[in-house]
């Protein structure tokens, strides 16, 4: 994560304040840091209308588990596959290739054009 709170922070048209070191306190899960699961979804209820989005369920766009395991590790993640390419690996083997904001992006870019976020 390090290596792309910039660029994302530019995406975003704000500053970057840096990785933190564990985004999560050990234990502690995602919902609650949303102030729990009905909160989240009213949460999620008023942003569908405010913003035109498709009518799909909190739970059919949040995966509580997956942010959990993603931002609680105490160490930063790495999702980069430059490496692997730059040794010769196949591209086409490659699941995402490219720069790391930039795949991220794009997915955020795709999920806003189908008003999914």
């Amino acid at each position: 994560w390090a290596e792309v709170w910039e660029d994302l922070a530019d995406y975003f048209g704000m500053e970057a304040g840096g990785a933190p070191e564990g985004m999560l306190n050990a234990g502690e899960e995602v919902l609650s840091v949303l102030g729990g699961e009905k909160a989240a979804t009213k949460a999620w209820n008023q942003l569908k209308k405010i913003h035109g989005l498709q009518d799909l369920t909190f739970h059919q766009v949040f995966n509580a588990d997956f942010l959990d395991k993603t931002f609680s590790p105490g160490w930063d993640a790495q999702f980069s596959t430059e490496k692997i390419s730059r040794l010769g690996y196949p591209k086409a083997q490659i699941f995402e290739g490219g720069e790391p904001a930039a795949i991220i992006t794009r997915t955020i870019d795709a999920l806003k054009a189908d008003k999914i976020i």
